[in-house]
């Protein structure tokens, strides 16, 4: 049977939130939660994906919140959003509207691609914490951006380390 109301949410986030009720549910019920570290990206990624992999990965990584089933919805992820890119350049060239051989318009196929992969994006940064409701919802405090130029920004790329 279907359970009612919200889902619980994990007692990581919990934790990343600062929440009393973290330390309570660990006594009541064991989660799996055992954090990892990001592995290299699988092989039968396209180039761009394995950089997406490797940046996301690392992001989600920081946060504590890797785990083997993350890493399932990440390969969805990186997938969909190539894809996604891909079919949004194909529109791009040809154009929403088709046309057959007796003159008759019709919407391009990527045109219902784009918006399905669209859905399906949104719906796995949500699940990932990439979007503002979630990144609020894990409790993580935005980095200030330095205006470019300033004494604090010069003094930051000084002591960058060189690569």
């Amino acid at each position: 049977m279907a359970q009612v109301g919200r889902r619980p949410t994990p007692t990581n986030i919990l934790d990343l939130r600062g929440s009393r009720w973290s330390k309570t549910r660990t006594a009541q019920k064991q989660e799996y939660h055992s954090c990892i570290l990001l592995p290299t990206a699988p092989d039968w990624f396209q180039e761009k994906a394995q950089v997406l992999w490797q940046h996301i990965g690392e992001e989600i990584e920081t946060l504590g919140i890797l785990t083997p089933l993350i890493l399932a919805l990440l390969t969805r992820y990186c997938v969909a959003l190539v894809q996604w890119e891909e079919a949004q350049i194909l529109l791009s060239q040809e154009g929403t509207l088709c046309e057959t051989d007796k003159g008759y318009k019709y919407i391009h196929p990527c045109v219902r691609l784009v918006r399905d992969l669209g859905q399906e994006l949104l719906r796995l940064e949500q699940e990932l914490g990439m979007t503002p409701g979630s990144i609020k919802s894990l409790g993580i405090q935005p980095k200030k951006a330095i205006p470019h130029g300033t004494k604090s920004d010069k003094k930051a790329q000084f002591f960058r380390k060189k690569t």
